[in-house]
């Protein structure tokens, strides 16, 4: 069997301020997490978890997307999070001046 995908924290589809923190388990040790927070397919050569929370400064639609890779089992299928990320209550963007 193929490696389980990531477990992505927090649940997809839930709404943050200003920034979400993202973390990422696996499914037993030896496990490598691989990652992209911009909607990409990840690969093992891009970004790797290392473990602490991953705090993503973006306002808009944020996409999380992760794989887990092991020696005896290969990578897992594809591990997705979407979030909703708005700016702090009283920043509003000016425009001209």
């Amino acid at each position: 069997a193929a490696e389980a995908p990531p477990v992505i924290s927090p649940a997809s589809g839930s709404q943050h301020v200003e920034a979400v923190q993202v973390t990422m388990a696996a499914d037993g040790p030896g496990v490598a997490i691989f990652y992209s927070t911009d909607g990409s397919t990840p690969r093992v050569t891009g970004m790797r978890y290392d473990g602490k929370a991953v705090e993503i400064r973006r306002i808009g639609t944020v996409r999380v997307r992760a794989i887990a890779v092991s020696d005896s089992k290969g990578t897992s299928s594809v591990a997705e999070a979407t979030y909703t990320v708005s700016p702090a209550p009283g920043e509003t963007c000016v425009f001209g001046g």
